[in-house]
């Protein structure tokens, strides 16, 4: 009960003030002021077993408390603070009424966020079971005000296959799902998480669809989703991403997420590395010049290869250089080298 109910509201918020937490969690955390009372007790707690203590009382009554506006704070908290062995109770009484309970749950402004929490929180074994409900309805939450936010959390904490199945969904429902600005939240959660072929995937599904990236980039998650494509996509794919969005140009530049997309459009094609040109290609007659050329000027030097250029520096310098490049050049030497043949630059420089 918030403040400002009544006189009413006011004597039950002094009476609950006064009242000890333990043997009295429920009662407390129906109530706007009480509720903080447990969590805070549920913070300060040197122990997991004063923790449970704690916990204990809510055993039996956690859908209740999940959907009241207050006490679902205090099962938020729980989630929180303890391991998560430890709340499975919550998860198990969630369970119990089925997939469409727990499809309602997600549905629901303070149930939505309980869920949330377990889904971070406890272990992909804990809460598989959850998510089987959960992706009965998978089209319905991704489009719900409060079911699409569980779903985001599915896609970022959820098992891997899981994550593969409801991203194979959002990519079957294409359509459908980015026309809504509540599901192109999920949208971007598929494009952010999961494997990269899943990924891919998707991002190459969105731009199959001629027109459809131009159409989400001017909306508020839709240009989220869009930046990321850009990112994930090469190639001829990415000159494909381009070609839409700027022939969308005009329409985008009228709003503030387009005009976003267009900036990360430039600054990603400033980043593009310059094609390499190709080096010129000769005519057979050319070729056979040139290798001629090379021929003769191979028979006229020799010993080419073992000069060695001395610089104006020191005579050590000047020694030093040569014992380097002798070592160096001399080593690819012709292995032959017959009696009386005349010393070559390189054996004087040996010298």
């Amino acid at each position: 009960e918030a403040p400002g109910g009544g006189r009413g509201a006011r004597r039950r918020a002094m009476d609950l003030s006064t009242v000890p937490i333990q043997g009295h969690v429920r009662r407390l955390s129906k109530d706007y002021h009480g509720c903080r009372r447990v969590q805070d007790a549920l913070e300060e707690a040197e122990t997991e077993a004063a923790r449970s203590k704690i916990a204990a009382e809510l055993k039996g009554h956690v859908w209740h408390a999940t959907l009241c506006p207050n006490a679902n704070h205090v099962v938020q908290k729980v989630v929180t603070t303890m391991t998560s062995e430890s709340v499975q109770f919550i998860i198990d009484e969630l369970m119990r009424k089925g997939p469409t309970a727990t499809c309602k749950v997600a549905r629901n402004q303070y149930g939505c966020r309980v869920l949330q929490r377990l889904l971070e929180h406890c272990s992909a074994q804990q809460v598989r079971g959850l998510i089987d409900d959960l992706l009965t309805e998978k089209t319905r939450l991704c489009l719900h005000i409060y079911g699409g936010y569980v779903m985001r959390h599915v896609l970022e904490y959820g098992p891997p296959d899981q994550r593969h199945i409801l991203s194979d969904h959002v990519r079957g429902q294409l359509r459908e799902l980015s026309a809504d600005e509540r599901a192109c939240g999920v949208l971007v959660k598929a494009l952010a998480h999961g494997t990269k072929e899943d990924r891919l995937a998707l991002a190459e599904a969105v731009l199959g669809e001629e027109g459809l990236i131009a159409g989400m980039a001017s909306t508020r998650h839709g240009h989220v989703a869009a930046e990321s494509i850009l990112r994930l996509v090469c190639g001829a794919r990415r000159e494909d991403a381009e070609r839409q969005l700027l022939s969308a140009t005009p329409p985008l530049g009228q709003t503030r997420f387009g005009r976003s997309v267009l900036a990360s459009l430039q600054s990603l094609r400033k980043l593009a590395p310059a094609p390499t040109p190709a080096p010129p290609q000769l005519d057979a007659a050319d070729a056979s010049a040139a290798a001629a050329a090379m021929g003769q000027d191979e028979a006229a030097q020799p010993g080419a290869d073992c000069r060695v250029r001395t610089s104006p520096s020191g005579a050590g310098s000047r020694a030093s250089s040569l014992a380097s490049t002798s070592a160096a050049s001399c080593s690819v030497r012709p292995a032959a080298v017959h009696a009386g043949e005349a010393a070559s630059p390189c054996a004087a420089a040996e010298k």
